[in-house]
């Protein structure tokens, strides 16, 4: 593919051009829930291009699966930078940066480096400003389309973004817009996630909450249940349940999940329980808890 030298030729961290098989599944652009057999194009340290007969909506939230190592990690779609007759060019992040899903030594980064990757962007819809450190996918992502897509809280959606120069200007929001960007999701204020970790709760609000509309299988205190989940992030995701779980306490989730398909399980914790009286449910928001 014409892609494979521009993505690797935008050297500010290591990339290797390597195929690896992996499973990808998730949510397409449609909403339809797909499991699909593929492979990567590039590697990088936060993320991969990858490639996919499927269309994928920029800032959905997919799981892949690396069929050499099995191991997963949930990765956001930042963009599509290629199209084929057989299918698309993508290039995901991992939400969580620590991930190495490829068992791959990536070089040490240069201090120079990585001090460089600050750009100043510009939502094209409403002309909000932000400063950011794109990792290097969100580089090559830029590189190749001249923008890069990013959720903007002032829209509310995802929206195209492209550098600029000058000083950070904000759009007014209107009285009944509400900045904190949980509530693109609920009309009703989340609790707080827990009350030992400040920090925590302000990182929230800056996070990163792709809607999803898929399944996850949750074990908890001995049973079992299938639950709709709503949004994920980089630290965690929320879902919608008949039972009334108990914040702080562990569950394990596997994500998605499809019946009668091999699902891994790994730990959370509920920091939040939302009762939904109306509908006789609970909305609850639970962190990923490291191995």
């Amino acid at each position: 593919m014409t892609i494979m030298p521009q993505l690797t030729n935008r050297r500010r961290s290591e990339r290797i051009s390597k195929a690896i098989p992996i499973l990808l599944s998730g949510s397409d652009s449609e909403g339809q829930q797909f499991s699909e057999q593929t492979r990567t194009l590039v590697l990088s340290r936060h993320g991969a291009g990858i490639f996919s007969t499927r269309r994928l909506a920029p800032q959905s939230v997919l799981i892949v699966r690396s069929v050499e190592t099995n191991k997963e990690a949930a990765v956001r779609v930042v963009d599509r930078v290629a199209g084929t007759p057989e299918g698309y060019t993508y290039g995901v992040a991992f939400l969580d940066p620590s991930v190495n899903l490829w068992n791959v030594e990536f070089a040490p980064q240069p201090e120079e480096e990585a001090g460089a990757k600050s750009m100043l962007l510009e939502c094209a819809s409403c002309h909000e400003r932000e400063a950011v450190s794109p990792n290097d996918v969100e580089l090559d992502v830029y590189a190749i389309n001249k923008s890069v897509s990013r959720y903007c809280a002032n829209c509310g959606t995802p929206t195209s973004w492209k550098e600029v120069s000058g000083p950070i200007k904000t759009t007014p929001s209107s009285p009944d817009t509400k900045k904190d960007d949980t509530k693109k999701y609920d009309t009703k204020k989340e609790p707080a996630a827990e009350a030992t970790s400040t920090s925590r709760q302000e990182n929230r609000r800056k996070d990163v909450r792709a809607g999803v509309k898929f399944s996850a299988c949750i074990r908890y205190s001995g049973s079992q249940e299938i639950v709709a989940c709503e949004n994920l992030s980089r630290g965690g995701f929320c879902f919608r349940s008949s039972k009334h779980y108990v914040e702080k306490s562990m569950i394990e989730v596997a994500l998605p999940y499809s019946e009668g398909e091999q699902a891994i399980f790994f730990k959370a914790r509920i920091v939040w329980v939302q009762e939904l009286a109306a509908e006789k449910l609970f909305r609850c928001g639970a962190a990923y808890v490291k191995a």
